[in-house]
């Protein structure tokens, strides 16, 4: 169990620098007037290339396996789209001003990131599929 609670905490950590970036890149495209579903997946997609490194590397503590980084992307994809679809929704409910931009993302953001650490902990970096990196 000590295990388990230091992943979430290094996961927690991972994804607030990933929700950082993701969220800057997203303020700096819908500030250069992209549309919201191509700045949002812009945005999602960098904070999937840092988030599977850090997590490898850092939360799972894993070495690279074969097929990690294709399961990783299988993950990603399936929560880029919940990711979206949620940002999307949000915004046609509740509006596009500033708070509503924030609330969405938030919303979007903490759906995706529990879907993310199950698909990630569980089957793409799973410890009967990985070696475990020695600290």
């Amino acid at each position: 169990m000590a295990k388990l609670y230091g992943e979430v905490g290094r996961f927690i950590i991972v994804g607030l620098l990933t929700v950082g970036l993701d969220f800057a890149c997203y303020l700096l495209l819908m500030a250069a007037s992209v549309p919201v579903v191509p700045a949002k997946i812009a945005s999602f997609l960098l904070g999937g290339l840092f988030s599977y490194s850090a997590n490898r590397w850092f939360t799972f503590r894993v070495s690279h396996g074969r097929h990690q980084l294709l399961k990783s992307y299988a993950v990603f994809t399936v929560t880029l789209c919940v990711n979206s679809v949620i940002n999307y929704g949000v915004l046609l409910l509740i509006g596009r001003d500033p708070i509503a931009i924030v609330a969405a993302f938030v919303m979007a953001t903490g759906v995706s990131a529990a879907l993310n650490f199950i698909g990630l902990r569980y089957w793409a970096l799973a410890a009967s599929d990985r070696s475990i990196m020695r600290s």
